[in-house]
């Protein structure tokens, strides 16, 4: 069993990327986020509709880092604006296992941006949360993100069933993890 508490905030860099946490300064960047629907294409959540329902995201992830529910980082260019997201959730703590998301501006996509911070946040789960099993769920049609779990050691999870048979499970273990973590891939 694993133990929570995200304070103080753990700030994650790469070489381009700042992984800090959200502010309510985010919210235009959170409103272009998750009312876009090439972002959204594979995720089933229903688009923002306006940028006040962005600051009460923002507030609600918040609290949730809080709460030690989960934790969740603003994926900012160093100087720069923030440009996405990618967080642990759906932790169960008895397991040591969690569920990776992340998501991108279109116009940064493709360019090793979600590399980076995938990377990080993977050393960050196994090292300092002390995860055994990080877990993602996506679209079966995703392959850019399936290409990227790929990339960095992740495996279908034969076990995961979904009734309608558009999301597929995929999981990345401990065991598979050397000291040199993350890896420049």
């Amino acid at each position: 069993m694993i133990q929570l508490d995200f304070s103080p905030f753990p700030d994650l860099l790469t070489d381009r990327l700042h992984l800090r946490s959200f502010e309510e300064k985010d919210s235009k960047t959170i409103f272009a986020l998750r009312s876009n629907p090439i972002v959204a294409e594979y995720l089933d959540r229903p688009l923002l509709q306006q940028e006040a329902d962005a600051v009460a995201y923002i507030n609600k992830m918040i609290k949730g880092v809080q709460e030690n529910q989960w934790i969740i980082w603003a994926i900012s260019v160093k100087d720069g604006p923030m440009i996405g997201s990618i967080c642990l959730w759906n932790i169960v703590e008895e397991e040591a296992q969690a569920e990776i998301g992340y998501e991108l501006l279109p116009h940064f996509q493709g360019r090793g941006f979600m590399q980076e911070a995938v990377a990080a946040v993977l050393g960050y789960g196994f090292q300092q949360m002390h995860l055994h099993k990080i877990r993602a769920i996506l679209d079966k049609r995703n392959q850019s993100s399936l290409r990227l779990l790929e990339k960095y050691g992740f495996v279908q999870d034969k076990t995961y069933s979904d009734k309608e048979e558009t999301l597929i499970s995929y999981m990345l273990n401990d065991e598979i993890i050397d000291l040199n973590w993350p890896k420049n891939r």
